[in-house]
């Protein structure tokens, strides 16, 4: 941060459309310690805001740092295809960011956006490489892949969940929105654990919703769809076996759900990526388990010889160790040292 104790930056936080995101939340209360954090509002009314300043010669500049989450999922529209209209709001709103702020943070969470078709995936990453260009700074969440590409590492912050008080039971789960790219589908085919698996959240895709239903006739797999209490979730996993994270590796670079679980302390059953791998080598690899597939992962937890060996207690604290909100604050503190030690402007 710069030497002047005086500065107080306003910072704006982007996040998606939709119910509160809890992710941004947690990171806004971290925020708050270095700024007056601001929300940024959606592209329509950001320009609206633009052309009001603009024309009653206010100071453009209303943010110090403006922090942007997902901004590339505009790119792509239901069925996850590239479209002119996308790439048009996406242009027009790094624009509006960069002429509203005096700093731009680009936080890369996923690849692509989920449910990219393979037939755009191309030209939708040549799109993001291009938009993130527009920030002074490129923020992952993942040490490796922020080394890999020179991007600035800040930790995914764990979650504000209370105590669970639910009796333990022997059930793995999968939470989160149902959609296709999480792979359920798999999962469900590859279950002959004896445990039963319980899908958790919200189903936009009737059909899709139909296909695991059909693939779980006569399986211990039982649904609980529809947006559910962060709280109500979190007393499932901590009373869980563990949660399961059967995630296409492309689709995210690092994954929400592995921190929530982790918040609640339970054991994570997960494909393997370079971050998963890298946990392994942290004190979690004692309960963050990767698999190349998904049926390695369902037949190690289906044998009963396989035993994890952190309490939750255990996993709370390893997990707090590595992204803890001390660590988040450092290391949002070392970006914003970044962004204004250095006089350099990114083009505009």
């Amino acid at each position: 941060m710069p030497d002047d104790a005086t500065f107080w930056p306003v910072i704006g936080v982007r996040q998606p459309e939709g119910p509160d995101n809890a992710y941004v939340k947690r990171n806004c209360d971290i925020l708050g310690r270095l700024g007056d954090v601001q929300p940024v509002p959606r592209a329509r009314d950001l320009a609206l805001l633009f052309l009001g300043r603009l024309i009653t010669f206010q100071r453009l500049k209303i943010y110090d740092v403006m922090i942007l989450n997902w901004a590339e999922n505009v790119l792509t529209q239901r069925g996850g295809k590239l479209t002119h209209r996308g790439i048009l709001e996406y242009r027009v709103f790094l624009w509006l960011c960069r002429r509203l702020s005096r700093k731009l943070v680009y936080v890369r969470h996923n690849e692509l956006p989920h449910g990219t078709t393979a037939d755009d995936a191309e030209q939708v990453n040549a799109w993001v490489e291009r938009g993130q260009q527009r920030a002074n700074i490129v923020v992952a969440h993942s040490p490796v892949y922020a080394e890999a590409h020179g991007y600035a590492y800040v930790p995914h912050p764990l979650y504000n969940v209370a105590p669970s008080s639910a009796s333990p039971c022997k059930e793995y789960v999968v939470f989160g929105r149902v959609e296709p790219y999480k792979n359920i589908d798999q999962l469900i085919e590859n279950w002959t654990v004896e445990a039963t698996l319980v899908i958790v959240g919200p189903c936009s895709d009737p059909a899709y919703l139909d296909k695991l239903r059909a693939l779980a006739k006569d399986k211990p797999v039982t649904f609980d769809i529809g947006f559910k209490e962060e709280q109500e979730i979190a007393d499932r996993i901590a009373a869980s076996a563990g949660v399961l994270i059967a995630n296409t590796p492309e689709s995210a670079i690092v994954s929400g759900t592995l921190f929530f679980a982790l918040s609640c302390g339970a054991p994570v059953f997960a494909l393997t990526t370079p971050f998963f791998e890298w946990l392994a080598t942290t004190s979690l690899g004692n309960s963050v388990f990767a698999f190349e597939s998904v049926d390695a992962l369902t037949d190690t937890i289906g044998n009963d010889d396989f035993k994890y060996r952190a309490s939750a207690a255990a996993i709370k604290a390893e997990a707090d160790a590595l992204f803890g909100d001390d660590h988040v604050l450092a290391a949002w503190q070392d970006v914003f040292g970044k962004l204004f030690g250095d006089t350099d402007e990114a083009a505009a």
